[in-house]
């Protein structure tokens, strides 16, 4: 190795010691760029290779899993934020909420009800059935003469 790359070799293990002592410290990766003058993907990097991974909570079987994100079915929380919660992702989670969700259905029927819609007005067309209006009938006539203005011409003044 030559002079040049050993000093070169020094200044990047002296830049990433400063870098882990800052984020050691707490501060966040773009101070961190700011503070010792680096692009924030090489702070993210540094920080990477050497941060130990976040981990997930370990696999558990089903019966674990239910028995996990129940409380938080029961409360009415949505799958990503009981994903986010327990700290899974959504296809594992996945595997547990529908057994999850009929147990606190079975228990609290209530909860899971779809609201009703509002009760809509009934038309004049629902009342005249399924059978094609007759000619002349006036929804058909205002339906054709709306449909023949687009092609009037305009008055002239």
């Amino acid at each position: 190795m030559t002079a040049k790359k050993a000093g070169l070799n020094k200044l990047v293990e002296e830049r990433n010691k400063k870098i882990l002592a800052l984020r050691a410290k707490g501060m966040t990766l773009k101070a961190i760029a700011e503070a010792t003058s680096s692009g924030l993907s090489t702070v993210k990097s540094v920080v990477r290779k050497t941060e130990e991974p976040r981990r997930l909570s370990p696999p558990c079987s089903m019966s674990e899993g239910v028995e996990r994100i129940l409380p938080l079915v029961r409360k009415g929380m949505t799958k990503t934020a009981v994903a986010q919660h327990v700290g899974v992702s959504i296809n594992t989670l996945a595997n547990w909420y529908g057994v999850a969700k009929r147990i606190a259905q079975s228990e609290n029927p209530a909860l899971f009800q779809e609201p009703l819609a509002p009760e809509e007005k009934p038309s004049l067309r629902a009342g005249l059935g399924r059978e094609p209006l007759p000619a002349g009938h006036p929804i058909a006539m205002d339906a054709i003469w709306r449909g023949l203005e687009k092609y009037r011409e305009p008055l002239a003044l």
